[in-house]
């Protein structure tokens, strides 16, 4: 999520990432699917679910508007990996 003010600078950036995390024995994480022995899920997003977040974000003094940006980018975890952008979304939100 990046918010920007009316003149396009930056005031708030975040980034959240949602994945299953695959180890091996000793409980490191691992890509090669010879040595995986569980999986942490406690980082994905449920099956056909949402998940509500939360971000604080500041108000510069005198703001009239913000543009809120979200994009979504799906990936499968390995260290080759490329995200895919699958949607963004932009919207100015106008401030009292």
């Amino acid at each position: 999520m990046t918010v920007k003010t009316e003149r396009g600078d930056v005031t708030f950036s975040d980034e959240r990432a949602y994945h299953k995390i695959s180890k091996d024995a000793a409980g490191n994480v691992t890509y090669d699917p010879w040595t995986i022995r569980e999986f942490d899920d406690s980082k994905t997003l449920p099956s056909q679910g949402t998940k509500v977040e939360k971000f604080e974000i500041p108000i510069p003094a005198g703001a009239q508007s913000l543009e809120v940006e979200a994009t979504l980018f799906h990936y499968i975890p390995s260290p080759e990996a490329t995200p895919i952008r699958v949607r963004s979304i932009s919207k100015r939100v106008q401030l009292r």
